[in-house]
């Protein structure tokens, strides 16, 4: 019992069916190889699901690619100052050697 066989994989009546094309090697294991599905009556071919994946990243990339840069940011509110960058003598830390 090895060769190709087609089965019903999936049922939603009465408007969807998906049939699985699948080469069987032994009685326990099969390798699935296509899907099609039956859509009110019209048969297509499912794309292999790598095809999805770089189709959204394809796409996904493009949008990344095409959006504008961020906006600056706000101005500071007036009279803020921004706090100071030199450090402050900590007399702990800055005793020096002994």
């Amino acid at each position: 019992m090895t060769d190709i066989e087609y089965m019903l994989s999936d049922v939603m009546e009465p408007h969807l069916y998906v049939i699985r094309k699948q080469k069987r090697e032994n009685p326990e294991k099969v390798t699935p190889m296509l899907s099609y599905y039956l859509l009110d009556g019209s048969i297509y071919q499912a794309p292999p699901l790598c095809n999805i994946f770089v189709a959204r990243i394809v796409s996904f990339s493009s949008i990344l690619s095409s959006s504008p840069p961020a906006p600056p940011p706000p101005p500071f509110p007036e009279g803020y100052t921004p706090p100071t960058t030199t450090r402050e003598a900590d007399p702990i830390i800055d005793q020096g050697s002994s």
